[in-house]
């Protein structure tokens, strides 16, 4: 199955004009790899591992670059963009991501850096940035807790260990 926002490692079905044809699965279909990507030492029948996400026309598309992020993970990205509907965050690939208004806690400007979280859309199936992140953080908690004594007070959760 292909993961949408994340590396997948894909067979080289066939070279053409504009790029290479990876192997994709029932949903997917074949998966275009631009030619801008492509190198002399990738051949039909190898695997090479590619991020897989939309592009501009909301196509799949496999490129060798790498992220800033990747779905379900965080990043602290600078707005290249706004228009009405949002924010288009640079995080490394061509296609910049987009943050919508309803995923910010206050309106992103151009040039600044913000904390955001990595989803896919449910709706959509589009990648996209949320600043709301913290729903998808969860708080730390120590197994093995120092108990009160010489290494600590009781209920200390710094999770510094004395050895």
């Amino acid at each position: 199955m292909i993961k949408l926002g994340d590396f997948n490692t894909l067979k080289i079905l066939r070279h053409t004009d504009p790029g290479i044809y990876l192997e994709g699965d029932e949903m997917t279909g074949d998966i275009l790899m631009p030619q801008r990507y492509v190198t002399p030492e990738m051949k039909d029948g190898t695997e090479v591992q590619v991020f897989v996400y939309l592009d501009q026309q909301e196509r799949i598309i496999a490129t060798t670059e790498t992220p800033l992020a990747r779905v379900g993970e965080f990043a602290c990205l600078e707005v290249a963009w706004t228009n009405q509907y949002g924010a288009f965050l640079h995080w490394g690939l061509l296609k910049d991501l987009f943050c919508p208004f309803r995923e910010q806690k206050q309106p992103m400007q151009r040039g600044k850096r913000y904390i955001v979280y990595v989803k896919e859309d449910e709706a959509t199936h589009r990648l996209m940035a949320t600043a709301k992140v913290e729903k998808y953080l969860t708080p730390l908690t120590l197994l093995n807790p120092p108990e009160g004594g010489e290494n600590g007070a009781e209920g200390d959760t710094t999770g510094v260990s004395p050895h």
